[in-house]
């Protein structure tokens, strides 16, 4: 591509048209990292998978934080059972997922952040005491039930289940808002993840039921697809997610 005559260098027809394609590339790889360098300042979507619970707990303060240095990147939520999420992960239709269950192990899924939530049964009710009660003690207080899909509640109805025990059910919702509430006023017992309750239990607003069964831990986990490309963007807010 290149002629030498003594100490003069030119190029050659070749060479004039290498310098064409080569500058091409040039401004290619120009734009790309003028891309990388302004992503911040582009409308882009990151699509979030979470569980009920965990969306209305933690979201509002990820999503409050997360904006605050992406302004123009738009959070989509999509509320879900793990199954559910777990299918929409692997056909692209989330980007990245955060649920509570049993430790997952999911091929061609990365788990980013792995966090043990025991569940505990809780009440304000003024008739429950402070003693070791059993299951079947507990069964004719009205209960306020989570909505079937949740990964603990698979495990009250197991456990219901192997002793034969019904539980006395007065709700089934999805947002543990509610529930927590009505607790707070003095009715009923329910199982929930201890995330959910920390503060009432703290200031005394809730009591922790201790009931005969085997200890529960379901784990907070945040995963992604591993041939996924994790933007500027979803590196930060998988951050945000991720940090204690």
């Amino acid at each position: 591509m290149f002629d030498r005559i003594h100490r003069k260098v030119r190029l050659t027809e070749d060479g004039e048209a290498f310098i064409f394609y080569a500058n091409d590339i040039l401004r290619t790889f120009n734009r790309a990292r003028s891309f990388k360098n302004d992503e911040e300042s582009v409308k882009t979507i990151i699509r979030v998978g979470t569980v009920g619970s965990l969306g209305s707990h933690f979201f509002p303060d990820f999503i409050y934080t997360f904006s605050q240095h992406y302004p123009l990147v738009e959070l989509k939520i999509i509320i879900g059972t793990t199954k559910s999420l777990t299918d929409m992960i692997h056909r692209n239709e989330i980007d990245i997922m955060y649920t509570i269950d049993e430790l997952i192990y999911e091929p061609e899924l990365v788990n980013m952040m792995r966090e043990p939530e025991p569940i505990y049964f809780v009440t304000k009710d003024p008739n429950i005491k402070a003693q070791k009660y059993a299951l079947d003690e507990i069964s004719d207080y009205p209960f306020l039930l989570t909505e079937k899909g949740e990964a603990y509640r698979y495990e009250l109805e197991r456990h219901l289940a192997h002793e034969s025990v019904d539980l006395n059910a007065i709700v089934e919702v999805g947002e543990i808002g509610i529930i927590t509430k009505v607790l707070k006023k003095g009715l009923g017992i329910a199982y929930l993840p201890y995330f959910s309750v920390k503060d009432d239990v703290d200031s005394h607003a809730l009591n922790i039921v201790d009931v005969d069964i085997p200890n529960v831990t379901m784990w907070r986990q945040v995963m992604v697809h591993e041939k996924k490309f994790l933007s500027k963007g979803m590196k930060d807010f998988l951050e945000t997610i991720t940090k204690k």
